[in-house]
């Protein structure tokens, strides 16, 4: 799962990026290319900072199933 969530987070920037450089008139014009590249940025860093936020420490009972848990769903969030 985690190589999944590597591969998403680094599709997700390269998106952002060439949306951001590449001319706005070379993508269609029925959505706006500029909010769709802050878009793909903002979910690589929600994939990749929001279940680090969530996560608990090691000496917290039960707190193998917890990081479980956020494992889960980090991968799901980078799959939807």
């Amino acid at each position: 799962m985690k190589k999944f969530t590597k591969i998403a987070v680094l599709n997700l920037l390269c998106a952002g990026i060439l949306m951001l450089l590449l001319p706005t008139h070379w993508f269609p014009s029925f959505y706006d290319v500029r909010y769709v590249g802050y878009a793909s940025f903002l979910g690589a860093f929600l994939i990749l900072f929001l279940p680090a936020m969530i996560r608990v420490a090691q000496y917290v009972p039960n707190a193998h199933k917890k990081n479980q848990a956020v494992d889960s769903f980090e991968f799901f969030i980078s799959f939807t």
